[in-house]
């Protein structure tokens, strides 16, 4: 097993990185603690492939084991499929010995995470990453939540997992947009970190599958980027940690009115938030025709399409749990490796 440590104090974990990841979850488990039981929280779209193995290795590991099964799609994050699981962990006599596996893509890890950090003020979880997306970003980190009111993890927690387990296996199975999606992120992460990354990705990020040879090594890329980041501003209140939300402020809106996909919707954030950095001359035009031609490559979304209207799109943005004291913050590229967070008050929108 390959490993990459998240050094976060006392709620610091480790990432492995395995290809035999649902045998070896039983016994990394139990090294964690005396649990008796754990339930998987799951979606029947993966667990349809992987779930009864993932099952019997942990009975057979003398685990008591529940499953609870979720809706695909954002539906799930929200207050009554949150209420549901409580529920269920209520009538199963969970108590907060007893870790939660969330198995599956954000959304699974999202609503587990949080439920995770609010179930009798705090039970343990693991990340088990089905997606490319959830594998590079979404597992990593902490950030927990549900969607409220329209409005994308504006109810939600930092909580960190045990355990993170990556397995490049599990993205065979995904659809080819669902595995495309998960690039968004990758792209993210590539402008964060600079040239040599960029210019590998934009070489061969139209080559991407689950099967590609140098999957896995991109996965830990994005992950110890990531974690670099989370480990020097892990509740974001640095401010640092924000400068994950590239492409974000004007992803959610886009993704929660077009009914994106959550790295579609990305990849049309950064487009757009790098066209705004050009327009504020803070990213030049070589740059700026750069990330839109790699989102290109990569036969992602770039553009807002346009039946989707300003103002409502606006409506969300000025709700979202970015907005500080009437200012939104704007995480826009000056450079490839440079990205700064721009705080805008919402009353000069005229200059977005």
């Amino acid at each position: 097993m390959d490993k990459l440590h998240i050094d976060l104090g006392q709620d610091s974990y480790d990432i492995l990185f395995s290809q035999d990841a649902l045998n070896e979850i039983p016994a990394q488990l139990r090294a964690l603690g005396n649990y008796k039981m754990c339930c998987i929280v799951s979606q029947n779209n993966i667990f349809k492939h992987h779930g009864l193995k993932l099952y019997k290795a942990l009975t057979r590991a003398g685990f008591k084991v529940h499953v609870h099964i979720i809706p695909d799609g954002e539906i799930a994050k929200s207050t009554n499929y949150c209420n549901r699981l409580y529920e269920f962990l209520l009538a199963k006599n969970y108590d907060r010995h007893s870790p939660l596996i969330a198995f599956g893509g954000g959304v699974v890890g999202d609503l587990t995470g949080f439920v995770a950090a609010t179930y009798m003020r705090g039970m343990p979880y693991i990340q088990v990453p089905t997606t490319l997306l959830s594998a590079v970003d979404s597992s990593v980190g902490g950030k927990t939540g549900i969607n409220f009111g329209g409005i994308k993890n504006v109810v939600g927690s930092f909580y960190q997992p045990k355990l993170v387990f990556v397995n490049t296996e599990f993205l065979e199975t995904l659809a080819p947009d669902e595995f495309r999606s998960g690039l968004g992120e990758v792209i993210k992460y590539a402008i964060l970190d600079g040239e040599e990354f960029f210019n590998d990705l934009y070489d061969t990020v139209n080559l991407i599958n689950p099967k590609y040879d140098k999957l896995p090594s991109i996965i830990k890329k994005c992950c110890a980027i990531k974690a670099k980041i989370v480990e020097a501003d892990e509740k974001e209140t640095g401010g640092s940690r924000m400068l994950l939300n590239l492409g974000h402020t004007m992803g959610h809106a886009v993704e929660v009115l077009g009914k994106f996909k959550h790295g579609e919707a990305v990849s049309i954030g950064i487009a757009y938030e790098a066209k705004l950095a050009q327009k504020l001359g803070y990213l030049s035009e070589y740059d700026t025709d750069r990330i839109i031609e790699i989102i290109k490559k990569s036969g992602l979304p770039w553009q807002i399409p346009s039946h989707l209207d300003n103002e409502d799109l606006f409506k969300l943005i000025e709700k979202d749990k970015k907005q500080s004291g009437g200012n939104m913050n704007w995480v826009l590229p000056h450079k490839i490796g440079d990205v700064r967070i721009h705080s805008i008050p919402l009353n000069k929108r005229s200059i977005i």
